[in-house]
């Protein structure tokens, strides 16, 4: 084995370094690590495994495929571990660049065979500067459409059976790849198989585009239809809370008007001294008083009337609250939408209570405070039983497959307010901080 032979191996094994570049282009939302740690973990990886990879091809003269290919698994192995996604996307993206890769492969080896007919493509020349230029270019032409188009579909597309069929797909187009590779190029100058083979691999390229291409809009379709369906779930929720609070403020309406009634009674009871009927009247008006007590939670009369709804349903169920609402009046933050937010946030504390044995304490704690007219902070906690389904760091409903609505609508209505909407747990405990910026001009402009 001499230098120059060794050299000749590890030219072929340079290729890794934009294949890697393509696997991680559209992932980088997804990283385990920062991208400078990432960055290191690859490229320290490829630095022993090229030189020891290109040693091990000249030593025992073989084909640089029958090494790389077996490495493959490894890598798929590493390149997992160094992502938050699941195993479909993963594999996906990393057939994706193996594909790529070995596009340019096979024309590169006929550019080698253009070069060298009487070769082989064991003996891959130094035309492998081409194939790894080849990949450099189409990992930077790659750059802009994985980065924004490719990493939509990683983040939002989580439907593992999707990533599956591009998965067959993929690795459909690998073998097909691998299997035209020219072994000998005498072979290609027989008859006409030259510019046959060159059109075979520009017909099955562009099929391949096709197909990745049908996959976005496909998907995206998907997702649309996705994102209608769960912002009708999210104004189905809004109308119901409404309705809760139309119906609350025509009761307490009604009473308002009752008492006003049963007041002109007492002060014409009271001003004919007629204190036997007076004492009558009043022991009856006691008997029909509700049980539940109209609390006063804040200033903010549909926020109150909601408050005053949950309060009740808490009650009924068990539940300990201790909340400390400080909203004005008013606020510049549409009352659907702060309506909505608290709603949904009760409404999770409390199916979160409703799983915790009897034997334990069922409470929710809720902290909602306006700072200086600028910020508006919420923080709500509640017990439950410690159970939970987490996906990607996504925390599913438990009740349904996918993820929760009502945290998914607490994220929109945050997003909206160009605020913050954080959920964790510890424990038996299940916290929500929220923040909404609610500065003068905010309500105007995204209401």
């Amino acid at each position: 084995m001499t230098i120059l032979n060794w050299l000749q191996q590890a030219v072929q094994f340079l290729v890794l370094i934009p294949s890697a570049m393509l696997c991680y282009l559209p992932m980088h939302r997804q990283l385990r690590f920062s991208p400078g740690k990432t960055a290191l973990l690859a490229a320290g990886t490829l630095l022993v495994y090229i030189p020891a990879a290109a040693w091990c091809a000249a030593a025992l003269g073989l084909d640089c495929n029958i090494i790389l290919l077996p490495s493959l698994l490894l890598f798929s192995v590493g390149y997992r571990l160094t992502l938050k996604t699941d195993w479909s996307r993963c594999i996906c993206t990393f057939l994706f660049s193996c594909v790529v890769s070995a596009f340019v492969s096979n024309f590169s080896y006929a550019y080698d065979a253009w070069l060298h007919p009487g070769s082989t493509s064991g003996q891959f020349s130094w035309a492998a500067l081409f194939q790894f230029a080849a990949t450099g270019v189409a990992a930077v032409l790659l750059i802009f459409p994985l980065r924004k188009w490719g990493s939509i579909l990683i983040d939002r597309l989580l439907v593992s059976g999707a990533w599956g069929s591009m998965i067959a797909v993929s690795a459909t187009f690998l073998l097909l790849n691998l299997a035209i590779i020219p072994r000998h190029y005498a072979t290609l100058y027989v008859g006409r198989c030259f510019p046959i083979y060159i059109t075979l691999l520009l017909v099955l390229l562009l099929f391949l585009i096709a197909m990745y291409v049908s996959f976005y809009h496909t998907a995206m379709g998907i997702l649309r239809t996705a994102a209608i369906q769960e912002r009708i779930q999210f104004f189905e929720m809004a109308e119901n809370q409404y309705r809760m609070q139309k119906k609350y403020i025509e009761d307490t309406a009604k009473e308002r008007h009752d008492f006003k009634q049963s007041v002109f009674t007492l002060k014409r009871l009271a001003d004919a001294g007629n204190l036997t009927a007076l004492q009558q009247y009043l022991t009856k008006y006691v008997s029909t008083l509700p049980e539940t007590e109209i609390r006063h939670f804040c200033k903010n009369h549909a926020v109150n009337a909601l408050l005053n709804y949950y309060a009740q349903l808490a009650a009924s169920n068990g539940i300990q609250l201790d909340w400390h609402t400080d909203i004005p009046e008013w606020i510049h933050v549409a009352e659907p939408d702060l309506c909505s937010l608290l709603g949904n946030l009760i409404e999770n504390a409390f199916a979160g209570c409703s799983t915790v044995e009897d034997t334990a304490p069922r409470y929710h704690c809720l902290s909602v405070e306006l700072r200086n007219n600028v910020n508006l902070y919420i923080v709500s906690t509640n017990s439950f039983d410690g159970f939970v389904r987490l996906k990607d760091g996504q925390y599913e409903s438990t009740k349904r497959k996918g993820s929760g609505i009502g945290i998914h609508s607490v994220k929109m209505i945050a997003e909206k307010y160009r605020g913050t909407a954080r959920f964790h747990h510890m424990g038996t405990e299940f916290y929500a901080d929220v923040m909404l910026q609610v500065k003068s001009g905010t309500l105007d402009t995204q209401a």
